[in-house]
């Protein structure tokens, strides 16, 4: 079977985790020897899909002259369903949220951003442009949901609110979840290590600077309990990238004005294979944030047996069972109180940790993420086949 993949979004987050698990799976499955799997990727991103494949994909750049979300939305709309007939393939797989509303060829694809569908996420929060491009961008979600042959949610929460509210048939949605093993290198970057070990106790909080994720309530509640958090030697630090310069600014604002300097630090971003070993130096990590999808992070503090707060809202009861403390993550004053009780109370850490044990086993492994999605894209393209009545040939020996 001849299957191409969209691989022109942005390699960063839960996004580029799984596109990296996935790729590299198929590789450890030989499914590149059985499928032609044709990748349309940016340049810029050529040489780490090259590796992640073991050069085994046929890999087709795409040169646009600026790479952003409109000129991606047309390359898609445009140039994508051109490509897949120019190369008769039987499926596109479209990762990355949206995929062509008219293609001669299936297209499966994959949802996995909610914030546009949060009624926590405004022009206010967001500022007007992003608050614009989400509205656009749930638009063509909600008919790229309608237009694919199948259609793959990483959560069940998400599932059940397109097929409540854009008309989604259950039989068309499968739910693959991320998978549960730690992605780390073989050697830790001691640089990163060492900036935090020395610090301990830390609460730690892994997240990307978006407003969304409200970490200005986060820093509001620790300046709220500083007494017993600063009188028991616990600093928090929040690792992740400024992806909005202005975020970062209020945030660092923030601090100056509680006079935090010291106890509370933006840390920067933390490669995604040495974010284990970041977890394991926490006394806990909360995990702040007003929504989600299947948040990778999460996913990954369970699976390193770390004590979790985090916000009780969206996903993220699914995600985390009874293996987290919950707080309102508008509410500095709930969230602050979880902080106390997960720094004094030993009792309750220990607890969490043996649930987590438990709740992480409801995620697949990685390997059974890259089946289940290989066994969802050859269905999509026999389907068609069967209704075009055009026998295809399912390996590239064939």
């Amino acid at each position: 079977m001849r299957i191409g993949v969209d691989v022109t979004t942005r390699l960063h987050g839960g996004g580029g985790l799984h596109l990296k698990q996935l790729l590299g799976e198929w590789l450890r499955l030989g499914v590149y020897q059985t499928h032609d799997v044709v990748i349309f990727a940016r340049p810029e991103n050529l040489d780490i899909i090259r590796q992640w494949t073991g050069g085994k994909a046929r890999l087709m750049p795409q040169r646009i002259v600026a790479w952003g979300t409109w000129s991606r939305l047309f390359w898609q709309q445009v140039i994508l369903p051109v490509l897949a007939w120019k190369a008769n393939l039987n499926v596109v797989f479209c990762p990355g949220n949206t995929c062509p509303l008219i293609c001669s060829v299936p297209t499966v694809v994959m949802l996995q951003n909610a914030a546009p569908f949060s009624p926590l996420v405004s022009a206010r929060t967001e500022g007007m442009k992003r608050w614009f491009s989400f509205r656009v961008l749930e638009r063509m979600m909600s008919f790229s949901s309608k237009r694919s042959e199948r259609v793959i949610f990483i959560s069940k929460y998400f599932r059940d609110l397109f097929v409540a509210t854009h008309r989604v048939r259950p039989e068309q949605a499968e739910v693959i979840y991320l998978g549960r093993e730690l992605t780390e290198s073989c050697e830790p970057d001691a640089e990163i290590v060492a900036k935090l070990r020395h610090l301990k106790p830390v609460i730690l909080c892994i997240s990307h600077l978006y407003p969304y994720k409200r970490l200005g309530v986060l820093i509001t509640a620790y300046h709220l309990q500083r007494e017993c958090l600063i009188g028991m030697g616990i600093r928090l630090r929040i690792v992740g990238k400024a992806m909005q310069r202005a975020e970062h600014d209020r945030l660092t604002s923030l601090i100056s004005e509680y006079r935090l300097e010291g106890w509370v630090e933006l840390s920067g971003e933390v490669p995604q294979n040495q974010v284990s070993r970041v977890l394991s130096i926490a006394a806990f990590f909360v995990f702040q944030t007003t929504c989600e999808n299947c948040p990778s992070t999460l996913i990954e503090a369970l699976a390193a047996g770390v004590p979790v707060a985090s916000a009780g809202v969206g996903v993220m009861p699914e995600i985390a069972g009874d293996a987290a403390l919950y707080f309102d993550p508008l509410d500095p004053n709930d969230l602050g109180r979880a902080l106390v009780a997960m720094a004094t109370d030993d009792g309750l850490r220990n607890e969490l940790v043996l649930r987590a044990k438990e709740q992480i086993r409801q995620f697949p492994s990685w390997e059974r993420v890259a089946i289940s999605t290989l066994a969802c894209l050859e269905l999509a393209g026999r389907r068609h086949e069967k209704q075009a009545g055009v026998p295809q040939p399912c390996s590239k020996d064939a």
